[in-house]
């Protein structure tokens, strides 16, 4: 057996069955770590006060990349209302614009039947034109959304968006939403507003918080302040499991799928003791208003309460005067944006809630729709991880030969449908290659040092049961979380989603077998799990409690790669290399017990 001795000051940074590598920690002498640490602080100190970002002030710009102007290659980035070009990608790391220039006059024009698009401002016309028509859709795009951006007025999204759960989106979890329905009181995205208004109007009222500032009154303001993400979501979200959940790189077939589920079928809703009885929920919604009771008049409204029953009450004769002459304010603005007037129901009066109810009990619950993920990769031309001289190497992985940018070619991939296809970039009709996502056993991030001197630097890998690994990378840090989110959604089934919740962002993921070893008793026998990885937290799905169960690396007493015949492998591996069908453990030591991954 091979021990691994663990030190109390460093951090386990990830795990890897992976059969090829195991990566690790590698340690120095105290001394000459001392010496280093010392060496560097006082560079950093002296000369790097300030951290340096790619491209100044239009540091992780919206859209950025290489096109032809006037015949010469530029590099184009456009971040919120400005929009820059640069002579090389290297002029944009330092933040050296050729011109750089406000959105608020230009106009971003398409010209037909060519891969060509001008911006138009008042004293020049740029004329660019991109490798293909989809560039060419995506840039433009990108482009009208500066022109919108430049003519927007903040006030208003900055006051609804000083309430924390308003800073992201209250259907996928987008961050910086800068649309509202006004009716259900949530704020949400670009993306998602689009789906809000193909609801129609007697679902959701959609309105932009940066440029339909003229219709935002006081009382809408503290409305959406006090209401909310938190307020609106406790009742519409109180059913949600993990995989019917959606995260803001759902295509727009998955953002249908549930935002339909869950403001018109309402299969997520908190459901009510009075529901499908008007009479009952009428009553339950003038105590509400009584009370004082925002949350109860919310989730009454949509139960089926009628916001303009008769009260009895002469001097305030509909909910929504009783709230006017109790003075809350809040609870009058909710109900006349849900159709409160002053006039009461004729007796007998049945909402279309109540009235569509029973559709809704019979509706069947379908499936959630494959995602679609369609981005242009930079894909590593070979075996990432394996060398033709030592593709049966196992344990600490490392790239033999030096990563050059040649190396890395142009992809469209498309992941849809449990496939993952990539293309060449420029004659998108040759399809490269395709994976099938059942066969994928660990998608992680990595950041080789090659790989970041050849300008890489938003990695991750993809390896398959076959022993191949794949490299690609992003142009942005979100992209690639866009492309681990998606690999989790394939690999995980939807009750492994559901034990995980809304947790994102991992540094690893994948599946493995798993043995527990007791100190005091007999341990377990293999048995087939999902894994993930962040921070300092390895985290298993439990078959009994269907839960993941969490082991904090902190703990960890050692690391040992277990070379015995004594501990069996699994019956079937995750994957198998050269026929092969046993292979060393990775055992993770605990005071109590023991756990074992095959590698």
């Amino acid at each position: 057996m091979v021990f691994v001795k663990r030190d109390r000051g460093l951090s386990l940074d990830t795990i890897d069955h992976d059969r090829h590598h195991l990566r690790g920690s590698s340690f120095k002498g105290k001394t000459a770590g001392k010496t280093k640490i010392k060496k560097s602080w006082t560079l950093n100190n002296k000369f790097d006060r300030t951290p340096f970002k790619p491209g100044g002030s239009m540091y992780m710009p919206y859209k950025e990349g290489y096109l032809k102007m006037e015949g010469q290659k530029v590099y184009v980035a456009t971040k919120g209302e400005e929009f820059a070009y640069y002579k090389s990608i290297n002029e944009f790391n330092f933040g050296q614009p050729v011109s750089k220039l406000k959105m608020n006059l230009a106009t971003v024009k398409n010209i037909v039947d060519k891969k060509k698009f001008q911006v138009i401002f008042p004293f020049r016309t740029f004329v660019f034109s991109t490798d293909n028509d989809e560039e060419k859709r995506l840039w433009i795009e990108a482009l009208q959304d500066a022109v919108a951006e430049s003519l927007s007025d903040y006030k208003v999204l900055t006051e609804i968006s000083s309430v924390t759960a308003n800073t992201i989106c209250a259907d996928c979890g987008c961050e910086k939403p800068d649309w509202a329905s006004i009716n259900l009181a949530i704020v949400i995205c670009k993306h998602c507003a689009g789906i809000h208004r193909e609801l129609g109007v007697h679902n959701s009222k959609v309105r932009s918080l940066k440029m339909d500032v003229k219709i935002w009154s006081e009382e809408m303001k503290n409305m959406m302040k006090v209401i909310g993400n938190d307020t609106a979501n406790a009742f519409w979200s109180a059913c949600l499991n993990g995989s019917d959940a959606i995260n803001d790189m759902a295509d727009k077939k998955q953002r249908a799928w549930h935002i339909s589920n869950k403001y018109v079928e309402l299969h997520y809703a908190k459901p009510h003791n009075y529901k499908g009885k008007q009479e009952e929920l009428n009553r339950a919604l003038i105590d509400a208003v009584c009370r004082q009771s925002l949350e109860d008049a919310y989730s009454l409204v949509f139960c089926g309460a009628d916001p303009n029953c008769n009260t009895g009450k002469p001097y305030a004769k509909t909910p929504y005067l009783l709230a006017q002459h109790l003075k809350y304010s809040i609870i009058a603005e909710f109900l006349l944006q849900n159709g409160a007037t002053s006039e009461a129901s004729p007796l007998g009066h049945v909402t279309d809630r109540i009235a569509n109810s029973s559709r809704r009990c019979d509706s069947i619950h379908k499936p959630k729709p494959p995602n679609t993920i369609r981005d242009y990769l930079y894909k590593y031309g070979g075996d990432f991880r394996n060398s033709q001289d030592e593709g049966k190497s196992r344990g600490l992985g490392l790239l033999k030969s030096a990563l050059q940018q040649g190396d890395f070619q142009r992809r469209l991939c498309i992941m849809e449908n449990n496939m993952l296809r990539y293309y060449d970039a420029d004659k998108q009709t040759v399809m490269k290659d395709e994976i099938n996502c059942s066969e994928l056993i660990s998608i992680g991030l990595c950041q080789p040092e090659q790989a970041t001197k050849a300008g890489m630097k938003h990695c991750f890998e993809v390896a398959r049961k076959t022993g191949r690994t794949y490299l690609f990378s992003a142009d942005r840090k979100e992209t690639t979380s866009k492309w681990m989110r998606g690999f989790l959604g394939e690999i995980f089934p939807p009750y492994v989603q559901n034990a995980l919740g809304t947790e994102q962002d991992f540094l690893r993921v994948g599946k493995l077998w798993v043995k527990t070893q007791f100190r005091s008793k007999k341990g377990s026998g293999w048995k087939k799990t999902w894994c993930t990885l962040k921070g300092k937290n390895f985290k298993y799905f439990h078959q009994e409690s269907k839960t993941m169960e969490t082991l904090d690396l902190r703990r960890m007493i050692q690391l040992v790669i277990d070379k015995s015949q004594d501990n069996s492998t699994p019956p079937s591996p995750p994957f198998q290399q050269n026929g092969k069908d046993s292979s060393p453990n990775i055992m993770i030591v605990f005071r109590e017990k023991n756990f074992l991954l095959p590698i």
